[in-house]
């Protein structure tokens, strides 16, 4: 089964990285997360927040616990709607794609462009030979380039898309007297949500990702569980 994410708040995904102050966060919801919310939920609903299900059946117990449990993917930027619904579809550049170290983007951005390198590596590496690309604009140094694009059927050239962030800062709380800390600050990176007044001219971000399960019938039981009761994923 498909399933669409649309940011209405703030999204942090953590992943803060060694002697940063910042937690940055991910450009994708991970199927782990996913996974926690929906199990989550259906433990609420069920009043079995803290039994062990293992033995229990149920759907539960088939979605999470069987030899052959539901799957859940990972959400990535798919689709960026406007205010009159239209939309392109949102690609991954592959992970062999590279671009300038000092000016990398696409050539539609005025940048050197990006290029990919799987079939070269390939054909180098098969006859022993060292790969070791140069830029094609300037012959400078090149870098792997990781983003996420789109190209419009009706048009040549290819169009970034990242998703807006911004920066919460928080304050520290002491553990002990349950209050603010004097002097220490945190900060959270978080994706920007969607507007909800339509007639900003931002563009709702939506996430597309898809939950792989055996049974179609307890396809069509979990579909229904989520689309009906809109569940928080983060």
């Amino acid at each position: 089964m498909e399933l669409e994410i649309k940011a209405l708040s703030p999204l942090a995904i953590s992943r803060q990285k060694p002697g940063s102050s910042i937690n940055e966060t991910m450009d994708y919801i991970p199927g782990s997360v996913i996974r926690g919310a929906v199990a989550a939920r259906i433990l609420q609903e069920s009043g079995n927040e803290s039994e062990d299900l293992s033995e229990s059946g149920g759907d539960f117990q088939r979605l999470f616990l069987s030899e052959n449990p539901a799957i859940f993917q990972n959400a990535y930027l798919n689709s960026l709607y406007d205010d009159d619904g239209d939309f392109n579809e949102v690609l991954v550049l592959p992970a062999t794609s590279l671009s300038s170290k000092t000016n990398s983007g696409f050539k539609s951005e005025e940048k050197n462009g990006v290029f990919d390198t799987l079939i070269d590596r390939f054909c180098a590496e098969n006859n022993g030979c060292l790969y070791d690309p140069n830029c094609p604009e300037d012959g400078g140094r090149v870098e792997p380039y990781s983003e996420f694009y789109s190209k419009p059927e009706d048009e040549e050239e290819y169009f970034l898309h990242k998703t807006k962030k911004r920066l919460l800062t928080r304050t520290g709380i002491n553990r002990r007297r349950a209050t603010s800390e004097e002097e220490v600050l945190y900060s959270i990176e978080v994706i920007n949500e969607s507007p909800i007044n339509h007639r900003k001219t931002e563009k709702s971000v939506v996430f597309c990702g898809s939950i792989l399960v055996s049974d179609n019938e307890l396809a069509d039981s979990l579909q229904n569980f989520i689309q009906e009761r809109k569940i928080s994923f983060v």
